[in-house]
Order: C-alpha cells, then sequence, then structure tokens
C-alpha cells in the first residue's frame, strides 16, 4: 500500500502577503506561466476583485485599488509582466530606508515650563512697548497654570517673573514689565472648614445609623406627656379624659407591648 504524504506549510515557500492565504499567492504564481498577455490582463483583474472581496476593510482606504494593485505586485515579486492601471511599487521603494526624523536634544531649563514657553519668550524679545507687556502677560498666565500642575503650589507674579528674566538671559527685565491681572493668590476664597456634627455615629461595620430608618425614628422619638384632664386621677394622662377610651395615637406604647418591651412613660 502506497504510504500517503500530506503537505504542511512548513515544507511549502514562504507566503509573502500572509494575510491573502495560499490559495491566493498560487493563482498569482499561475497568472506568471501565461503566455498570453491578454489572458494575464485579464486573469489579473479577477485576482483584484478576489481581493478586494477578501479585505473589505481596504474600502475605507482612499485609492484602495491603487493598494489592491500594488499588494500584486508584491505577491508577484515584480515579476508580473501585464499592463498596470497604476504605478506600482518597485523593489527600490520598498527597501529605501526612512529618512531620520531630527529630534531636538537642547536642555530643557524647567520641564514644567516645557520648551515652548522659553520659544515665546525670546519671540517676545523682539516686540517693544506694549506689545511686549501683553505678550508676557499672557506667558505669565500660561506659566503659573504650569506651576500649579505640577507642584500644587501658587505662583506669584514676582516669582514669575523672575523665572522670565532667567529665561531671556536677562533682555527682559522683572522690573520693566507692569502686569494688570490680579494675582492667582488673591482670586482665591478661603472657605470655612465644615463643622462636624456632634449628632453622628461612628461608622463601624455592621451598626445602622438610627436616623436612616424611618421605624427608627418613630420609636425614639420623645413625645411630651398629655396633660391630665381629670385631676383627681393623677395615672390618668389620657387627653381625652375618659381613661377606658382607646387613645388613636398611642401607636408607640402597643409596639412596644407586642414586641415585650418596656412602654414609653411619656405617651
Amino acid at each position: 500500500m502506497e504510504k500517503q504524504v500530506f503537505e504542511y506549510n512548513s515544507s511549502l515557500d514562504r507566503l509573502i502577503m500572509p494575510e491573502y492565504g495560499r490559495n491566493m499567492q498560487r493563482m498569482v504564481d499561475h497568472v506568471k506561466t501565461l503566455t498570453d498577455k491578454e489572458e494575464r490582463n485579464r486573469a489579473a483583474r479577477t485576482i483584484i476583485h478576489i481581493m478586494g472581496t477578501l479585505n473589505p476593510h481596504l474600502r475605507d482606504i482612499n485609492d484602495f485599488k491603487h493598494k489592491l494593485w500594488d499588494h500584486l505586485a508584491v505577491m508577484a515579486d515584480f515579476e508580473l509582466d501585464i499592463d498596470w492601471p497604476y504605478s506600482v511599487l518597485t523593489p527600490e521603494v520598498i527597501a529605501e530606508k526612512p529618512k531620520t526624523v531630527p529630534y531636538n536634544h537642547k536642555r530643557i531649563t524647567y520641564k514644567h515650563y516645557g520648551k515652548t514657553i522659553e520659544l515665546m519668550l525670546h519671540k517676545a524679545v523682539g516686540f517693544e512697548g506694549e506689545e511686549r507687556r501683553v505678550l508676557v502677560e499672557l506667558i505669565v498666565g500660561h506659566m503659573k497654570k504650569q506651576h500649579l500642575n505640577w507642584t500644587k503650589e501658587h505662583m506669584h507674579d514676582d516669582q514669575a517673573l523672575k523665572v522670565v528674566e532667567q529665561l531671556t538671559q536677562g533682555q527682559i527685565k522683572a522690573s520693566s514689565i507692569t502686569l494688570t491681572t490680579p494675582d492667582i493668590q488673591q482670586n482665591i476664597v478661603h472657605k470655612q472648614p465644615l463643622v462636624k456634627s456632634p449628632h453622628t455615629y461612628p461608622k463601624t461595620p455592621g451598626q445602622i445609623n438610627p436616623n436612616n430608618n424611618p421605624n427608627n425614628k418613630q420609636r425614639h422619638r420623645v413625645r411630651p406627656p398629655f396633660p391630665n384632664n381629670n385631676p383627681g386621677n393623677p395615672n390618668n394622662n389620657n387627653p381625652y379624659g375618659n381613661p377606658n377610651q382607646k387613645n388613636p395615637n398611642n401607636f408607640s406604647r402597643n409596639n412596644d407591648l407586642r414586641r415585650n418591651r418596656q412602654p414609653n412613660p411619656h405617651v
């Protein structure tokens, strides 16, 4: 019996674009073997249509058709001789290294202010008179916000102007700038501390605040004694005069008796 041999991806050629799969790569390789150019063009357009169906997310990209033709050229290893509708990629463009990004390696004097503040102050040096004062005032306001965000402390105007003089190497004197906006320290509203209520209950596990339970409010409420309408009977506190008459407001006494508790003497 002849032994069956299976195909494994590890024994096959490496896929150039694995997102399209092995069958798509075989179709591209078959198009390269066709001798008729018109047939190759027709087969290439069919492959582009299938590629667009397999990757519908590419339709959201601008010039997605151009993108698909570039993928076909890459999968064919730039050896497919057809009439390309677009100027496709070339091996030189793919092998080209990207340009080096020019990073700024200059030292920042105060990192919480950043380099932009220094550049703005150097631009302010070129102004004179009222324009310089207004520009420096705006920069100082932003410096106060940055100082407050990083140090959680308020910065006074004289401190900010000294920093401005330091960053500009003395070209803008602190004494020559007069800020018209009030200091941020003067705009703070000092609130009175909250007074802790004496009727507070400690928050311990399992303890219930009686003020949050409406039943407890009724039970723990202290009621004033009723007036004695029968002076001959000092134990009669019924406001209706008749000791045998039921007091409709005497619900707390009845509830306490049902719970086997000591009745409230004030009811």
